[in-house]
């Protein structure tokens, strides 16, 4: 009887993280890097204005895509998750440019968050992105690019419980909070062993 339960509850375990991979819907507002076939999975929902999630792009992140993306172990699929109008408006310019330079204006907003953060972010943000200030204007006056980025953040509320950033599915498992590089590479190595 032991060990029907303990495989029940391996099994119930196994159900959850399929599910939750599959109730991640792809988005057109989605930056992929990597091989969208790769048997490891990281989803991460991270808002632009995120001091944790500048810090993970700064440093966890260039490791994590030399040893395990750029070789073809995993993808990661970058999720809008805005957390203000900051972190709203430069989730709409980056999601207008071609998908070639969607993750290097990433993580140069990440990088440059001081910067931009500001009264005067529809100007730096243009600049940094090297987008015309009135394009940028007019993304924010849309509504469809408004509900573009929303959408996304309203699903993973709702489907997966997403309520803070950085939040990570890896392989389904989820992973909140910017860790420590040590505590990724265990999570992925995991990971390696129980593809979705």
């Amino acid at each position: 009887m032991k060990n029907f339960v303990y495989t029940l509850a391996l099994l119930a375990s196994f159900v959850m993280r399929a599910e939750a991979v599959q109730t991640i819907t792809s988005s057109p507002c989605d930056i992929v890097v990597g091989d969208p076939n790769a048997p490891i999975k990281i989803y991460e929902f991270s808002s632009m204005t995120c001091d944790h999630c500048a810090e993970f792009h700064s440093k966890a992140l260039p490791a994590i895509k030399a040893k395990y993306i750029d070789t073809g172990k995993a993808v990661l699929i970058f999720k809008h998750f805005p957390m203000d109008v900051f972190g709203a408006t430069a989730a709409m310019v980056v999601t207008s440019l071609p998908a070639s330079e969607r993750f290097e204006a990433l993580n140069t907003l990440y990088a440059t968050q001081k910067k931009w953060i500001t009264p005067h972010y529809l100007k730096e943000i243009s600049a940094i992105c090297k987008v015309d200030p009135k394009k940028v204007s007019d993304l924010i006056n849309n509504k469809e690019s408004r509900e573009q980025i929303f959408k996304i953040r309203l699903e993973a509320e709702k489907e997966l419980k997403v309520d803070a950033t950085p939040t990570f599915f890896i392989n389904g498992k989820k992973v909140e909070g910017s860790l420590p590089l040590k505590e990724f590479d265990k999570l992925i190595s995991e990971a390696a062993k129980k593809p979705v």
